[in-house]
């Protein structure tokens, strides 16, 4: 690739860029191989602290659908209007994703998620999050993404390791809420 486009061949002269799910992969690029390239720029990158995994803190929440308390359970939204209105639920989307296709092939976001993030099962389908039905959290398959693809957790724990490597080459911008401006 870099003679055919006359590059240096060195990682300070390659950067990596990306938006939504290649703002994930462009990140991952960067801090799997520090030494490859010499900055990252992403707009409004995929998920990249689990613990915020859209509504979802999949290493403290038990559900991925709901928040409950002692009273009550309120639905976590999955889409917003471009007035901010929730005009579709997590689960929704979850259950819609299920009934265009079972063992993680809908094709949709959940479960591209759920294909990349996830390791494969005994039926050698992708290992589910969640349970599609019951929003049910596998804390399983939560700590197997958190140790192999929740980059914030990986830059903390091999901060010793690569830190030095990055510094000054990682540059994310996006905004503060996903919205739907089709609806």
């Amino acid at each position: 690739m870099e003679e055919l486009f006359n590059g240096v061949g060195v990682g300070w002269g390659r950067f990596t860029y990306g938006g939504s799910t290649g703002g994930w992969e462009a990140l991952a690029v960067q801090v799997f191989y520090p030494k490859e390239y010499n900055a990252y720029f992403a707009a409004c990158p995929d998920p990249i602290d689990f613990r915020a995994f859209t509504q979802v803190n999949i290493y403290e929440d038990d559900n991925a659908y709901y928040d409950k308390g002692h009273f009550r359970k309120v639905a976590k939204p999955g889409k917003r209007n471009n007035k901010g209105q929730v005009f579709t639920s997590l689960e929704m989307m979850n259950h819609k994703e299920l009934a265009l296709g079972t063992h993680t092939r809908s094709g949709d976001q959940y479960d591209i998620w759920e294909a990349v993030y996830s390791p494969v099962g005994e039926d050698g389908y992708p290992k589910r999050i969640w349970d599609k039905k019951s929003g049910e959290i596998d804390k399983e398959v939560a700590t197997y993404w958190q140790e192999n693809y929740d980059l914030r957790y990986v830059l903390e724990r091999d901060w010793e390791k690569i830190g030095k490597d990055l510094e000054g080459k990682v540059h994310i911008y996006c905004g503060d809420m996903m919205l739907d401006l089709a609806s």
